[in-house]
């Protein structure tokens, strides 16, 4: 209903509107909501207040009272301090042990590992004493377990000298840089570890031995390069073995194992480096590159020796074959191993003259920036980083198998032909730098004790693989200050002459 008025008359009048909000039917649908109920938690922080502890001893002569009292109580033993002993845990943990202790006392008791260097101040001869002769022989160190048939072909020694790996493999594979071309191997391989004179551990491979290496902190940890290629880490604390896995292994036998920073490096005759972490299960590698004879061919190098300069933060490899090429190689530009495989062969980062034969061992010397290299060309090189030429040369009778540094005396250097081992001392006048020798069947392996004047060399005797132990005279010990200091101004001015090779090899 609705109503209208009208001012002027103030009339009302009425119209009538129909209504229709009840003809529209509103659905209302109810919704039904639930929400988990509010909890309230209360949480509180209190720190304590620090308090000061004391410990307040009694005095001893009533302590030794007390505890006389007590032991003359219950019948329990009493030292001359007063305290009280309970003898049944100690004599149980004594009988336990007790059997390796005196196994190993014995064992001291015994020992020959010192014998050379005590004789070196009892023994005299008639010009003086044995220490006027530069190199005598000593004692052999022979595995009658190994057959015949099996040649020792690589050795390396602990840090300190205490021990000593042996590797034997067959005659025809004795050496990477003769056996290029022969068949596959399958002759087993023998290597074992030596401590004063006595065999501690021995392992049996699939294969002929190459190469092996002491880890640097861990002397347990011995690493093993193989003819197939393969290469392992041999724990003998476990006696566990660990080998790579065989796709990432080398494609032909290896060459050279050697640790540098904590990580395996190895070469082959692959023409591969390779960079290995070492981990108690695994064997990781982490960089890897071919090298190739040149950028053009990308032929690959077979290398058969390695050496990374003593500084652990160096980056500095050189790396050889058995045609006589002598690379260097700098490790910060070897790319990581999965980005190298696709790439192929890589040119070498510098090139050093090399040999006109294999070379059969490189390494740098610890004091001064020094590389020596030794070929089947019978020539012993030295030089000095990124000259391509070498600084001095050394003639020599035979080609030489190895060579190895001397510790003590920087300017001392050893090596091996096939008839005789050579000592020789650069800072002697020339043309006197040979200092001794000795006749004996050498197979290739030398090196020095690090802090004893003793000189190890694989040889032959009666047929039969060993290491004679040489013993060097005083001159060579290394205890003169005066003569290392001497040694080390002598390569130094080595490093800044060049030396035109014209000496007469009847001169050494």
């Amino acid at each position: 209903m609705k109503r209208f008025f009208d001012d002027a008359s103030r009339a009302t009048a009425t119209v009538s509107v129909a209504s229709t909000w009840r003809n529209e039917r509103v659905v209302v649908v109810d919704g039904v909501g639930q929400t988990d109920p509010v909890r309230f938690a209360e949480m509180g922080c209190q720190s304590a207040v620090a308090a000061a502890a004391e410990v307040q001893t009694d005095n001893p002569h009533v302590v030794k009272s007390r505890m006389s009292s007590a032991a003359a109580g219950s019948g329990a033993p009493v030292s001359s301090t007063g305290r009280m002993f309970d003898f049944s845990g100690l004599a149980a943990f004594l009988q336990t042990v007790e059997a390796p202790v005196s196994s190993m006392l014995m064992e001291n008791l015994r020992t020959d590992a010192f014998d050379d260097w005590m004789q070196r101040f009892n023994v005299e001869d008639a010009d003086g004493g044995a220490d006027s002769d530069p190199m005598t022989l000593g004692d052999l160190i022979v595995d009658t377990s190994v057959p015949k048939d099996l040649t020792l072909v690589a050795t390396d020694r602990s840090r300190t000298g205490n021990s000593i790996v042996l590797a034997y493999s067959v005659g025809h594979q004795s050496g990477a840089a003769e056996a290029v071309g022969s068949p596959w191997c399958t002759h087993a391989g023998m290597v074992s570890v030596w401590q004063g004179g006595k065999k501690t551990a021995r392992v049996t491979l699939a294969s002929c031995a190459t190469s092996v290496a002491f880890h640097p902190d861990q002397p347990s940890i011995v690493a093993i390069g193989m003819w197939p290629g393969d290469v392992a880490v041999w724990d003998t604390n476990t006696e566990s073995l660990v080998s790579a896995v065989s796709e990432h292994s080398h494609g032909d036998a290896v060459g050279q194992v050697a640790w540098h920073a904590g990580n395996l490096w190895t070469c082959g005759l692959d023409g591969a480096i390779t960079e290995w972490r070492w981990r108690q299960k695994a064997l990781e590698p982490l960089r890897k590159v071919v090298l190739a004879i040149s950028s053009r061919t990308k032929l690959g190098i077979p290398l058969r020796a390695l050496a990374l300069h003593p500084d652990p933060v160096s980056s500095i490899l050189v790396a050889s074959s058995v045609v006589g090429d002598l690379v260097h190689m700098d490790t910060r530009r070897i790319k990581a191993y999965g980005s190298t495989l696709a790439a192929g062969p890589t040119a070498a980062h510098f090139r050093y003259s090399g040999h006109a034969g294999a070379v059969a061992y490189l390494g740098f010397n610890s004091h001064v920036p020094l590389l020596l290299s030794a070929g089947h060309d019978k020539r012993i090189n030295l030089y000095r980083v990124f000259r391509d030429t070498p600084v001095h040369t050394v003639r020599t009778p035979d080609r030489v198998l190895s060579a190895a540094w001397s510790p003590l005396r920087p300017a001392v250097f050893a090596a091996t032909t096939p008839e005789s081992v050579l000592l020789y001392d650069l800072a002697m006048p020339q043309p006197k730098s040979l200092i001794g020798s000795l006749k004996m069947a050498c197979t290739g392996p030398v090196f020095f004790h690090p802090s004893l004047p003793l000189l190890y060399v694989a040889a032959l005797e009666s047929g039969r693989s060993c290491v004679r132990v040489v013993r060097l005279g005083a001159t060579l010990a290394g205890g003169d200050m005066v003569v290392r200091l001497n040694d080390i101004a002598v390569l130094n001015a080595l490093l800044g002459s060049v030396d035109d090779g014209s000496r007469d090899p009847s001169d050494d």
